[in-house]
């Protein structure tokens, strides 16, 4: 895992030199005095990091069901898909259509009974395209050039993806309190506890894609 990990800030770094970064973060939905905050360099490389290496791991420990990480990425892109009608970066709709065409073609092969497996290298391919995404796709300057202000809206993207980022925060609490590593595999994510209450695979799936 930590390899991984290693990697996935590498990965995450480069995104950043491309110019792809959160330079500075909107709190318009706090309130209408305190519209932004501008982090400087050293901070915007932090965000920018936990952000792409974060979104991309709590998809990554969604994938515990078939079906279950390739279809709340259907739903997910499907939400960007919507809301991408307010940007000018015809590339953004372009990729965002891409992964949902491949995210519902899998998504046939993969519900229960899966025939195909998604495995890493998908749900990590899934997460790191929405946090990049994401940050592409929500931030003033990016999306509207004309704007005068450049700031991450990361509320909508957080709420799209509320579930397995929860899920994975309260993962990691719950075995960092039990004194156990944070990558230690246990059975403590939500599909496990909705199976424990007697609910079938197929029903566990459907409760968190309409969640």
């Amino acid at each position: 895992p930590f390899s991984r990990l290693i990697l996935q800030v590498i990965a995450a770094l480069f995104i950043f030199t491309q110019g792809l970064s959160i330079q500075a973060i909107n709190l318009g939905w706090i309130s209408t005095e305190m519209t932004t905050i501008t982090l400087p360099s050293s901070l915007s490389i932090i965000f920018t990091v936990i952000w792409i290496t974060g979104i991309t791991n709590s998809i990554n420990w969604l994938d515990g069901l078939d079906g279950l990480a390739s279809g709340v990425a259907f739903i997910s892109f499907g939400f960007f898909h919507y809301l991408s009608s307010s940007s000018i970066h015809s590339e953004f709709t372009f990729l965002v259509s891409a992964l949902i065409g491949t995210s519902l073609g899998f998504l046939t092969q993969n519900s229960f009974p899966a025939r195909i497996l998604m495995g890493d290298s998908g749900s990590y391919l899934i997460g790191f395209n929405f946090a990049a995404l994401s940050i592409l796709g929500f931030t003033s300057e990016i999306n509207s050039p004309y704007s005068s202000s450049s700031s991450f809206n990361f509320i909508v993207p957080l709420l799209i993806l509320i579930i397995p980022i929860v899920d994975m925060f309260l993962v990691i609490t719950m075995r960092i309190k039990n004194g156990r590593s944070p990558f230690f595999p246990d059975r403590s994510h939500l599909h496990h506890r909705i199976l424990n209450l007697g609910f079938s695979h197929q029903q566990t799936v459907l409760l968190i894609y309409f969640l």
